[in-house]
This record gives C-alpha cells, sequence and structure tokens, in this order.
C-alpha cells in the first residue's frame, strides 16, 4: 500500500515549512496527490517528496522557481538534459564569485584584525618608533585621488596604468599615500619590474610613527617631536591608510628617522 505523507510529515521530511508547500501548490509548482474536499487537509506521495527535495535542491543554487517548474513539466530528455548544463554552468559562475568574494572578505578580515592590534598598542596621536624593512612603491599618477571608489578598486587602479608590465607586480593588502610637495596613491609591491619609473624605495630603518584623522597635523607632530629629540628626519613621509569601518578611514604617518 502507498504510504502517503501529511503536509507536516511532509515539510518535516524536506526541511521545509508547510508554509512553502502551500505555496508551492497554490502556483502549481507541487500539488498533493490527495487534497480532501471537505477537511482541505493535503497528502503527499512519495513522488511528491522528491519533487519537492529536487525543487530545494534547485533552490540552494538559485535557480528561479519559474525556471523549476518549467522543469518539471518537461518530458523530453533532451531538453531535460539541456537545462541542466544551463544550471551548471550558472552555478560555476557563481560558486566561482562567492570564492572571489570569500577570499576578498578573508584579506579584508586579516587587515581589520591588524589594525584591531595597532589600535590596542597606540592610541591615536601618540607617536611611536618602529622599524619597517625596505619596501618598494609603486606610484600612482598624481591625477589619481584618495576617494572610497579608489580604495575598492584599488589593485586593480594600478594595473590599469601598468600595461603589459602588469604581468611583473603584486601587491600586499595595505594602502599608502607617498607624501612629497605632492600628495600620491601607493601601493606596496611584492613583486615588480625593476625598470619600471614609478617605483620609490622606502629605506630600512626606524620611523617615527602616528596614527591620526589629520595627516599634516600628525606630520607636523613627528617634526616637532624629532626636534625636541635631536633627531632629523626625511622632508617626505609615507601614510598607511587604515580602514576603520566602511567608507571610513584615517592614516598612519610614517617618517624616516636620518642617522
Amino acid at each position: 500500500m502507498e504510504k502517503f505523507f501529511s503536509i507536516g510529515d511532509a515539510a518535516k521530511e524536506c526541511g521545509m515549512t508547510t508554509e512553502t508547500l502551500r505555496h508551492y501548490d497554490r502556483i502549481g509548482l507541487v500539488s498533493p496527490e490527495i487534497k480532501d474536499k471537505f477537511t482541505k487537509y493535503r497528502y503527499y506521495s512519495a513522488d511528491d517528496l522528491v519533487k519537492l527535495k529536487t525543487i530545494k535542491m534547485l533552490k540552494v543554487m538559485s535557480i528561479p522557481l519559474d525556471e523549476i517548474k518549467r522543469l518539471l513539466s518537461m518530458d523530453d530528455l533532451q531538453k531535460v538534459t539541456d537545462t541542466f548544463s544551463r544550471f551548471e554552468k550558472e552555478v560555476q559562475t557563481k560558486i566561482q564569485q562567492l570564492n572571489e568574494g570569500l577570499e576578498y572578505m578573508r584579506r579584508v578580515k586579516g587587515i581589520y584584525e591588524d589594525l584591531v592590534s595597532i589600535s590596542e598598542k597606540h592610541d591615536d596621536g601618540y607617536i611611536y618608533k618602529q622599524y619597517f624593512p625596505e619596501r618598494k612603491m609603486l606610484i600612482a599618477p598624481p591625477e589619481e585621488k584618495l576617494c572610497a571608489a579608489n580604495l575598492w578598486r584599488y589593485h586593480d587602479l594600478f594595473y590599469s596604468f601598468l600595461g603589459e608590465q602588469a604581468n611583473c607586480f603584486t601587491f600586499s593588502d595595505k594602502a599608502f599615500l607617498f607624501e612629497t610637495d605632492k600628495e600620491q596613491l601607493a601601493a606596496e609591491c611584492i613583486n615588480y619590474n625593476e625598470n619600471c619609473r614609478n617605483i620609490v624605495v622606502m629605506p630600512a630603518g626606524e620611523y617615527f610613527c602616528v596614527i591620526s584623522n589629520a595627516k599634516n597635523d600628525a606630520f607636523t607632530s613627528i617634526k616637532n617631536k624629532a626636534k625636541e629629540l635631536g633627531k632629523a628626519i626625511c622632508d617626505w613621509h609615507i601614510d598607511e591608510i587604515i580602514i576603520t569601518g566602511i567608507l571610513k578611514w584615517k592614516y598612519c604617518i610614517q617618517a624616516l628617522i636620518l642617522e
């Protein structure tokens, strides 16, 4: 004797809600095998449960209900196969996008964790010394300004003006400003082309550092501190852009101490 499932049991078996099953019945996606005329109770067959589980699987892959409805109504195996092939390509694209998004989130999370560590060690406005190894910075054209849009596409911005040299470069996840008599965006190179004219070397050594929202005032504070301690500093400085929230940032101003 064929077994039938009440709407509650069918929903539980398929990991759905009873309201979902009622909705599917209303739109003609899956109607129960038996619907009592008097009580209006719904009873689902084993075949109905197979359909419901198939729908759930396709929904997980973000296939729209109207597409699923068309698929379930097909009686041509070639059309079914072609439809699944199309679904497969769409899912593969989504998986790639999700993996890229996950990798981006992991990088951003790592940056935020580093920033939390820095913030715990140093209050805003506190001048401290830190050693940095030699760093190679790729300097962006002066017309590229610091803004949320450029921070969002930071690496793409630098790759865009490298042209044929782009394959020679990879960058750290940090963003910088290189400040002389003008302000220019900079990216820390991991790999680079030594013949590139836009590379500037940040010498290894101790730097006076301060975290601040107002970088010009902060650099003035560093100069005053250096004078107080009888130290000389370079007339240029590098400012690491510290993301403090969505579309919010401040700076870690770094000025090389001269021997």
